[in-house]
């Protein structure tokens, strides 16, 4: 939808500098309506259409955690490291899969208001159940899990991934990690997992 491209404009990007692709034609649609001034267009990331060493910064967020064939995800991988200048840098967001609650499922909002309390029941009650029927593609290793996060009428497998994990795949694809960074923002000391955060985000340069 353009959202993050948006956010680069505000920080004073200029919007015939932000460019993006996207696997949904309607989202790449709305994103151009938004930052008509934009290259945005409707694609595969695994095959990009920009000339090499085109861009200084490239992102993606929660991409990667929602391809869970590894070819696709080297190709991707691969194809944001073509386009990149040397030096140039990457940062995106991966799941977390030493996060405290990555295994929890969903979770029971609570309120002191008796109506809205109800509903917040009647909707975990709901995501519960399609919780119980994604039990068969959940998948653990030890530095990766397949996780759902489930919603009353769907569910989302995504690819979670712990942090030493995520900086070798980085690391053997050529790219040298420059920080990593919890939801709040924060830089995550060398070796910690930050259990509390949902997702972090990895910022890499072009090795």
């Amino acid at each position: 939808s353009g959202a993050w491209l948006g956010v680069f404009a505000a920080w004073g990007v200029r919007p015939q500098d932000l460019f993006g692709i996207d696997l949904s034609a309607r989202r790449a649609a709305a994103a151009l309506q938004r930052l008509p001034q934009s290259e945005i267009v409707h694609g595969d990331a695994s095959t990009l259409p920009w000339p090499d060493a085109s861009f200084d910064l490239a992102s993606q967020f929660t991409t990667f955690s929602s391809v869970l064939d590894p070819a696709m995800e080297n190709a991707m991988a691969a194809e944001i490291l073509r386009v990149l200048r040397p030096g140039g840098l990457i940062a995106f967001s991966s799941h977390n899969r030493c996060y405290v609650r990555a295994k929890a499922g969903p979770e029971l909002h609570r309120s002191r208001n008796p109506l809205r309390f109800a509903l917040h029941l009647a909707r975990y009650v709901a995501s519960m159940r399609v919780h119980l029927r994604m039990k068969a593609p959940r998948h653990f290793e030890d530095d990766y899990a397949l996780i759902d996060e489930s919603s009353p009428d769907h569910a989302l497998l995504h690819y979670h991934v712990d942090r030493n994990a995520q900086e070798r795949q980085l690391q053997r694809l050529g790219y040298e990690i420059v920080d990593v960074l919890d939801r709040a923002g924060q830089s995550v000391p060398k070796g910690e997992m930050a259990p509390k955060s949902r997702s972090l985000m990895y910022v890499a340069r072009k090795a």
